[in-house]
Formats: C-alpha cells, sequence, structure tokens
C-alpha cells in the first residue's frame, strides 16, 4: 500500500515537472548526475569520454562558423584525450584533390569556422597545460591559407552548427597562414606552424577597433611550411602571468616559444593581490574559457599522446609584462624616378623622432617625424639628385605599451632619383621590342613599356602598338607617387588596337599605385597562380575596355593596404567597359572577376563591365572587421553570369588543368578555344555586395546576373546594400539574397525595380529584415520569385505576375556582346519587351545593353493619351530621394510658379566629379523635331554620375538648377553646361523618379500651366507635388 502511494506520489511529481519543462532536470537528479540523451540527437551532441585525470572536466564536440556543416566537421566516434582523437574539417575525392571544405582559419580577425573537441575552464581560478602530438592526415594540395589545425583557448564559441561569424578572444599554436620573419609581417606564407591570437574583443560580432590586437607569427624564419602526413608535438599553456604557446621537439624539448602576458589592470603594476586585478582575454565574454583542439577548411589531422592538466591560479605568481623588442622600420617610399623636375620626397617610420634631410650632400631640413605619418617634402631635381635622409628615433619611444625598439640609433637612408624626358610631344610610343634605352619618339625608337610607366609625364599618352608583350618572369609596376594630374592624367592605350600584356604563368601583373592614370584598350592574361591582372591601390584613375582573364587571381581589384589610414585608402577609381573572365587561384577560392574589397576607398565605380566564369565570385565588396568598412561601390550596367565555373582544356580536372586559351576580337570580345570544359570551381556569386556583418551601402543599378553557381544578388551579410532596375535569372542558389548574420542589427536595404525569374529551375528568395519596413523592399516596381507557386509575382501587389513572353529571349546560350564602342549588346537577353517594360517599371534595359531609345510620344504628335508612362530606361543610375535633404519636410513652395521642385539648390551637394567616374547615360533626350542642335547621346567620356539630380561632367555641370527671376524662384535645366531653351525636353524627373516632357522658353525658363503651340493646348503640372512643369496627358 505504501508503496503504491508512494508511486502515485512520483506520478504526480513528474506530471507537475513535465507542465514545468523540468522533467530534464529532475531526470538529471534521479540518475544521480548522468546524462539522458535523444536517440535523434546527433552523434556529435553527446558528452563523448571524460579524461581519467581527476581535475579533468567532460570534453565535447562542436562545430560551428562560416562554411561549416555536418559532413565536414566532424570527430571519431571513440574520441577520447586517453586515446586518440580524430578532427576533419574536408572530404576529399579519390585523387585526393579536395572535395568539400568545412570552416576557416580567418587571418585578420578571429571570425572563425572550425570543428572544436574541448572542455571548460574557469581562467580566474584555474591554470592549465595541453599537450599533444598532431599528425596530419590529410591537407588541401592547393591551399587556400584558411585551412589548419590548433591546440586553442578562446573566451566564447558559436552555437553548434550556426554559420554565422562568432568573434572570439583567442590564443592558439597550429599551422594556417602565418607572416614569417617578424610579427604581423606583411610576407605571408601557407601553411605555417606558429602562434596565432587575437585580444581586445568584448563581444561575438564585432571587434572594438580602439582595443583590438593581433599576434600572428610563424616559427620557421625560413618560412618552412607543414604538409600531409607530417606530425608535430605542441603545447599551449595557461599559467598566472600569460598564456604561452610551444613548439616542441617529439622528444618534448622546446623548439620555439611565444608569450601573451596576461596585463594588470594598472598597465604599470609590480604586483597584484588578486585575479580581479587583471585583464584577462579569455574571462571577457562567457567569464569562463573554451580549451582543446580544432581544425579547418581543409585539414584534416589525429592528435594523440595527449597531456592536459591544471593547477591553482595564485596571484603572488603574478609577474608584470617584460617589454617586447621590435626593429625600426624606417623607409622613403617615393618613386626613383621622374619625368619632371619637381619631385616630391616622402618618408616614413614607425617611431617617433627628428629627420634630417640633404639633397646631394646639402642639408635642406630638418623636421619631427611621426609615428607612421608621411612626411611629405617638394625639391627641384635641378638642385641634385641624391637624397639621403637620416633619422633619429626619439629615445626610449615605444610604439605601444611595453614595445620598444631594438636600437634608437640614427640611420641613414637614399634615395638616387633619374630624371628622364621620353616621347615626342604628348606621345610615348611602345613595342614588344622596344629598349629601355630608346626614347619612344616613335615606334621605330619605341621604348620599352617598363621605362615608359617610369618616366612618362603628366599628360603624355604612352602609344601600344597592338601586339603581344612577353611578360614572362616581369611585374609591372607604376610606383605610387608616379601621378598624373587631374587635369593632365598620364595615358596608356592600345594605338588602333588591343595590345596584349601576357605574363605566361610566371609575370605577377600590372600594379598601378599611382593617381590620375588611365588605361585603355589593352588585355592582360595569364598572370602566375596568386597575382592579380591589375590591381589598383592609387585614385582618381580610370581603367577603359580592358580585358583580364586566364589569370592567377582576380582579374581587377581596387584595395590599398592595410598599413595606411582609410582616407589613404584608393578612391574615385572609375572601372568603364572592361571584362574580367576566367581568373582562377589554384585553390579555385580567391579569383573573382573584379573587387573593390577590404581596403577599398570611396567613390570607385564599375560601369558597363562584364564577369564570367571566374572561380570565385564575379564581383566580391568584401569588408573584415579588423578593418571595418570600406567605401561605398556602384556596379551599374553591368553583368555577371558564371561565375564559379572555369573553362579549360580538354583532359583536364581540378587538381590540374589549363586554361582554355583566349582571344580578342576587334571589338574587344573575349572568346575561348574549344572544345573545353566547363570545370565546377569556387563560390560562384554574380555580385557579392559586402561581408562580416560590417556597414556598406554599396549600390548595383541596372545590372544582370545569371547561371552562377550560388547566388545572383548577395548582400553576403552586409546590411546596407541599395539595388535598383537589376535583373537575376536562373542562378544555383538564390536569385537575391538579403540578409545579414547578425542579429542584432537593424537592416537597411532598399529595392526597387528588381526582375527575378526563373525557367527550369524553383528556389526561392532570401529577404531576411531586420527592424526594417518591408516596403523598402517589396512595392510595386519589384518581383521576387515565389517558390509556392513557381512564379514570379510582384510583392506590393501580389496580383501582377511575370512570365517568359514578357522577355524579348532568353536564350543563354547566347552571351553578351560588345559594340565597336566597347558598349554591352545582350542581343536582348533577359531584356524585357518594350509593352512588358511599361506595365512593370522593373529589371534591366536600356542603352547600356543595346536597346534602341524608347521615347514616349512627342508633345506636337499625341495629346490624346491619358496613361502615365512608367519610369522610362533611359534612367539608369540610382538617384537619392531629394527628399531626404529637404528642411521643410519635403514641402514645395507653392509661391513660386514656375518651381516643380522644393528650393534645394543650397542645400543639394553638387559633386565635384572632375576625377569621378563617368557615365554614359543621359538625363535629356530631345525630340526628334525640336529644334535643338543638342545630340541625344553623350559620349562615355563627358559624364558622370553625382548625388540627387545633378551631375558634372568634367567641369561641366548638368542637371535641374534654380534662380530668382524677378523676385521667384524659376526651374532651369543645364545640359552639358548650356541651358535648355525654347523647346520639349524629355527629363528624368528625381522628384517622381519617372522621366517626363517638360517645357522651356527662350530664356531656358521650365513653363507650367496651360501653353498654346501649332494650336494645340498642352497642361503643364501646376502642382507643388513634385511633378510641377510635367506634360499631363488630357
Amino acid at each position: 500500500m505504501k508503496r503504491n502511494i508512494f508511486r502515485c506520489f512520483m506520478a504526480y511529481i513528474l506530471s507537475i515537472l513535465l507542465l514545468s519543462n523540468s522533467l530534464e532536470v529532475f531526470a538529471s537528479t534521479l540518475t544521480n548526475g548522468i546524462e539522458i540523451t535523444s536517440e535523434t540527437e546527433e552523434r556529435s551532441d553527446t558528452v563523448i569520454s571524460k579524461a581519467t585525470d581527476s581535475n579533468a572536466k567532460e570534453w565535447e564536440f562542436t562545430y560551428f562558423g562560416p562554411s561549416t556543416s555536418t559532413i565536414t566537421n566532424t570527430v571519431n566516434d571513440d574520441a577520447d584525450i586517453d586515446g586518440e582523437i580524430i578532427l576533419k574539417s574536408a572530404t576529399y575525392k579519390k585523387d585526393g584533390s579536395i572535395n568539400k571544405k568545412g570552416g576557416k582559419f580567418v587571418s585578420s580577425d578571429p571570425a572563425d569556422g572550425i570543428s572544436f573537441y574541448y572542455t571548460k575552464i574557469d581562467p580566474s581560478k584555474e591554470n592549465f597545460i595541453l599537450e599533444a602530438d598532431v599528425r596530419i592526415d590529410y591537407m588541401n594540395p592547393k591551399p587556400d591559407g584558411q585551412e589548419g589545425f590548433a591546440l586553442m583557448v578562446r573566451d566564447s564559441i558559436g552555437e553548434k552548427g550556426d554559420p554565422a561569424s562568432s568573434e572570439s578572444n583567442l590564443v592558439s599554436i597550429g599551422a594556417t597562414q602565418l607572416p614569417k620573419g617578424e610579427l604581423n609581417s606583411t610576407t605571408q606564407v601557407k601553411d605555417m606552424l606558429g602562434v596565432r591570437a587575437y585580444t581586445g574583443i568584448d563581444n561575438k560580432i564585432k571587434p572594438n577597433p580602439d582595443t583590438f590586437k593581433v599576434y600572428r607569427l610563424g616559427f620557421d624564419k625560413d618560412g618552412g611550411k607543414v604538409s600531409s602526413g607530417d606530425t608535430y608535438r605542441v603545447r599551449l599553456e595557461k599559467n598566472s602571468s600569460s598564456y604561452v604557446v610551444y613548439q616542441l621537439a617529439m622528444d618534448g624539448s622546446e623548439l620555439y616559444k611565444y608569450e601573451i602576458p596576461i596585463q594588470a589592470k594598472d598597465i604599470r603594476a609590480n604586483s597584484i593581490s588578486g585575479y580581479e586585478e587583471l585583464n584577462d582575454p579569455m574571462n571577457v565574454q562567457d567569464r569562463f574559457a573554451y580549451v582543446g583542439f580544432a581544425v579547418a577548411r581543409g585539414m584534416n589531422v589525429t592528435y594523440s599522446n595527449i597531456k592536459f592538466e591544471k593547477s591553482e591560479f595564485d596571484a603572488n605568481d603574478w609577474r608584470p609584462q617584460e617589454s617586447r623588442y621590435i626593429d625600426l622600420q624606417a623607409k622613403i617610399t617615393s618613386p626613383d624616378t621622374a619625368a619632371e623636375e619637381n619631385y616630391t620626397l616622402v618618408f616614413k617610420a614607425n617611431a617617433n623622432g627628428t629627420a634630417k634631410i640633404y639633397q646631394d650632400n646639402v642639408l635642406k631640413d630638418s623636421v619631427e617625424v611621426v609615428n607612421n605619418e608621411e612626411l611629405k617634402k617638394d625639391y627641384d631635381l635641378s638642385s641634385g639628385k641624391n637624397f639621403s635622409v637620416e633619422f633619429t628615433p626619439e629615445a626610449g619611444y615605444e610604439p605601444e605599451p611595453f614595445v620598444k625598439l631594438k636600437s634608437y640609433e640614427t640611420v641613414t637612408l637614399n634615395k638616387s632619383v633619374s630624371l628622364r624626358t621620353i616621347g615626342k610631344d604628348s606621345y610615348i610610343y611602345v613595342s614588344n621590342t622596344g629598349l629601355d634605352g630608346n626614347d619612344g619618339s616613335g615606334y621605330d625608337n619605341a621604348i620599352s613599356l617598363e621605362s615608359a610607366i617610369k618616366y612618362a609625364r603628366p599628360g603624355q599618352t604612352i602609344l601600344l602598338k597592338p601586339e603581344v608583350y612577353d611578360m614572362s618572369n616581369k611585374s609591372l609596376i607604376v610606383q605610387k607617387g608616379r601621378n598624373g594630374r587631374e587635369d593632365n592624367p598620364i595615358r596608356i592605350q592600345g594605338d588602333g588596337g588591343f595590345a596584349t600584356l601576357d605574363f605566361n604563368r610566371s609575370g605577377k601583373g600590372f600594379s598601378l599605385g599611382g593617381d590620375y592614370w588611365e588605361l585603355k584598350q589593352f588585355n592582360i592574361t595569364n598572370t602566375a597562380d596568386g597575382y592579380k591582372g591589375l590591381g589598383i591601390s592609387g585614385s582618381h584613375n580610370k581603367a577603359e575596355r580592358l580585358n583580364s582573364f586566364n589569370n592567377g587571381t582576380t582579374g581587377l581589384q581596387i584595395s590599398g593596404s592595410s598599413e595606411d589610414s582609410k582616407d589613404k585608402w584608393p578612391s574615385y577609381n572609375y572601372i568603364l567597359n572592361c571584362t574580367s573572365m576566367n581568373n582562377a587561384d589554384s585553390a579555385m577560392e580567391d579569383a573573382d572577376g573584379f573587387a573593390a574589397k577590404i581596403t577599398s576607398g570611396v567613390g570607385n565605380v564599375f560601369d558597363g563591365c562584364i564577369a564570367a566564369y571566374n572561380a570565385d565570385d564575379g564581383w566580391d565588396l568584401f569588408a573584415k572587421v579588423a578593418t571595418g568598412s570600406i567605401g561605398d561601390v556602384t556596379i551599374k550596367n553591368s553583368v555577371a553570369y558564371r561565375n564559379g565555373y572555369i573553362l579549360i582544356k580538354n583532359g583536364g580536372n581540378k587538381k590540374n588543368f589549363e586554361f582554355a586559351s583566349g582571344t580578342v576580337d576587334e571589338s574587344g570580345n573575349l572568346s575561348f578555344e574549344k572544345p573545353n570544359i566547363m570545370l565546377d570551381a569556387g563560390n560562384g556569386n554574380g555580385f557579392k555586395m559586402g561581408g562580416s556583418n560590417v556597414s556598406g551601402a554599396h549600390k548595383l543599378d541596372n545590372s544582370i546576373s545569371y547561371e552562377n553557381k550560388a547566388k545572383g544578388i548577395d548582400s553576403n551579410s552586409g546590411p546596407n546594400i541599395k539595388i535598383s532596375n537589376s535583373t537575376s535569372y536562373n542562378n544555383g542558389s538564390y536569385n537575391v539574397a538579403l540578409y545579414t548574420s547578425d542579429k542584432t542589427l537593424k537592416t537597411e536595404f532598399s529595392a526597387k525595380g528588381i526582375l527575378s525569374f526563373r525557367k527550369g529551375t524553383n528556389i526561392g528568395e532570401q529577404l531576411s529584415l531586420q527592424s526594417q519596413a518591408g516596403s523598402d523592399v517589396m512595392d510595386g516596381t519589384n518581383f521576387y520569385w515565389n517558390k509556392d507557386e513557381n512564379i514570379s509575382k510582384n510583392t506590393a501587389s501580389k496580383v501582377i505576375t511575370v512570365v517568359e513572353n514578357d522577355f524579348i529571349n532568353l536564350d543563354t546560350k547566347n552571351d553578351p556582346k560588345r559594340n565597336g564602342e566597347g558598349k554591352i549588346d545582350m542581343n536582348g537577353l533577359l531584356l524585357l519587351k518594350p509593352e512588358a517594360k511599361e506595365k512593370l517599371s522593373s529589371g534591366a534595359g536600356g542603352r547600356a545593353f543595346g536597346e534602341e531609345e524608347i521615347i514616349p510620344d512627342t508633345p506636337s504628335k499625341n495629346n490624346n493619351i491619358t496613361e502615365e508612362k512608367p519610369k522610362d530606361e533611359l534612367s539608369n543610375d540610382t538617384i537619392e530621394n531629394p527628399k531626404d535633404k529637404l528642411s521643410n519636410g519635403g514641402g514645395q513652395d507653392n509661391n513660386a510658379g514656375k518651381n516643380p521642385h522644393t528650393e534645394v539648390a543650397a542645400q543639394t551637394e553638387v559633386s565635384d566629379n572632375k576625377n569621378k567616374p563617368a557615365s554614359d547615360d543621359s538625363r535629356v533626350v530631345i525630340p526628334k523635331n525640336s529644334n535643338s542642335k543638342a545630340k541625344n547621346r553623350r559620349s562615355s567620356s563627358s559624364s558622370s554620375s553625382s548625388k540627387g539630380s545633378k551631375k558634372v561632367f568634367h567641369n561641366t555641370f548638368t542637371g535641374w538648377k534654380t534662380e530668382t527671376v524677378n523676385g521667384h524662384n524659376v526651374w532651369k535645366y543645364v545640359e552639358n553646361g548650356k541651358n535648355v531653351t525654347s523647346q520639349w525636353a524629355y527629363i528624368f524627373n528625381p522628384y517622381t523618379n519617372r522621366n517626363a516632357w517638360f517645357k522651356f522658353d527662350k530664356d531656358g525658363i521650365m513653363e507650367t500651366g496651360w501653353i498654346n503651340e501649332n494650336g494645340i493646348n498642352y497642361y503643364l503640372s501646376e502642382i507643388s507635388d513634385g511633378s510641377l512643369g510635367e506634360w499631363i496627358k488630357k
């Protein structure tokens, strides 16, 4: 009886616990601490083993971070620190080539994706030693530098299986891409054994740049690499003063050691009384530390002969940090060649001090130098071409606390400058047989290209004879400081045809470090593995009608140096009508078509460009947490297709291939020899518009993405990209993906005129807004693919749909071409028929893609139309809403009878685009029966985009402006610096976001109200709602 009562009582207790979701706690109590797990749970969720050491805690397996998955990131079933731990982060094929990679070790910041077998410790109470043999069972034969293994301690981990980046303070000993020689040097080696550590991180989303510190160094000074089959013994330790990493010999003796101190909060303290007086980086986020074994990306390893010991933290054992000593780094960075007598000497050092500057042994200046700031001084080379800088560091100077120079002695640096005049008048002639010693005054006395770029002066044009240039084992470098001028750039261009710079798989490509250069009509091909076709690190440059193909990594990239401040990152570069195809690095990881990333400045523009068959992405605008946001980038009138694949010769494979040979015709069309193989390569996004949850309001306008391996348009966790009038079709993943992996961010996406369509595939979109109105990306102009209904549907009306017959054609067998001017001709591919364009007001199109201009009827021909025309495809630039700039809440001046838009002239920023990129779209179209002599089309070199409704074309203004006439504000429209007068004009109205007809009188004043012309009455809007002045068709 008592037993039955007890059972009933226990059943009652169980029912209460079930209702309160406490069964697991109760069950744990009844089973005396034995964990109960569901049979349906994944194997790796289970507590796998316990160390026999009495001080050890339970060890667990997890995987998290970018690119990780259940397939690639695994541990052996019987993993045990008393036995073996086999961690994997890759699968591979029978031939040894890699199949799938899981995770990554990131060099710039610890946003890792890893397999992790770990235990927890309390760093405020416990120290530890973790030591093990590591055998590399498999390593990607073509490493990308993000693979590796590590013994690691970190202060936070991600949720299991979560692909989001999870920043953590960490200290590790392991093998991955590391710098050699000096801590954090720029000379990187894939893959070295050494220290990799990061501190100063207080949240999982983004390091604080003011406290963030990096410690990366490969131990072997000669850059010795690890490889598959190697075995190493490594050790990770926490004592009461520091974290220490060791590389040991197999007998346990010490080979290399690096120590990262646990600093006192009082940075100059000599002793502490307790742990709370320390700034322990492993006690910041989760308040306990995770210690264990890790692998990433393309490496599988076995850990064995494991030793794990713990001891108590003792404040009495703490010792103050010892100073670390570094080499003085002082250099003259200005070029060693000049074309003019005025020369700017540039000096930089990593310490404060004093510099004495001598010219031909005569003291010219004695100036103070500030750590890592450029010192610039101008000199006349007619007074001498030999310079010396004597630099004396400030005695005892510390670049940062506990960092001192190895020597504070004076150093002397020398620079000899070669001054030379070449060419004839404004031209320099170059051929493939040109000699360094020739003067380049004609093709019969042609100079080499290398010498031409060293001595060209502002205003000169280097003419390339249209032939193949053998660039084997060469690097073509325009040094930083070799600049043109704003009004006189230095030009390099093919002379009447396309020249080809062939680096023959051994040369290192073209590096443009100067400002105000213009490159036009030549090809760059066959750079060595890992080297870009064209790298731009200067500013205010223009690249036009270049073809970059079959290179060893990205075809064309705009990036500077992380050692420079952001204001020195490359800015205002304009890439026009360029093509980048079939570029691949051996690891199939980094080769994009175009990129402006990591250290790219403001105002860079890609216009009319094509990216196809690149191993990684078509465009990559990636940003890293460590370096922060890059400048806003604009991509317009461009096409990305079939990225993530490359074209190789028959018989090749991913492990061993040759590029299919490329040829370029007279119009600049790039084609590849057939037959060939389209090889599955890397990521394969069309337009990758961000990275790392870092802000970057990049703009994609009037562009097309199709049949890319992965996503068509990808925010890549960038939270605020802007898309307008763009088409995405049949991509392997989402056509459109707007998202961020940081769930704390407010997204600020903008989407207008997106047209997503599919044929034969059915994948929905990824639209993940956070604290943002859906109308920002789902209005009457957007058509996204509805997976449930297998149709492209307007997200606002939920009624209007897109059908195949709306397109001129969907035959993607016919690739885009270029016409004789270098502009893209889609031949109707993925372009809407005129009637569909009018109905949908969505998608890419217009003259940028070879369409004829479509202009609504001229007023004098048709005054009976009642339907308002939609926004015309002539307007391709993204225009900011002028209401954002108004001080009166967007209202208009109703007292100004001829003011179609609110008075904003004084407030609207007129972009000084003398050096900004050009655009070939026109804001004003003059009807054929007009008496205007203005051209309907404008050459690409005569215009450029700017904010609001204004533009500047090489010092020539185009756009709306206001004037005061007889006390009233009136509106005029300026075309290439001249008022539009005595005519009708079809002009883009940024306040209604459409093109409309306006009438201007003989003084250029925009008219309103009723007017009579040739016996016909016209009504021009008098309503101040943004439409003032527009012809209203009655």
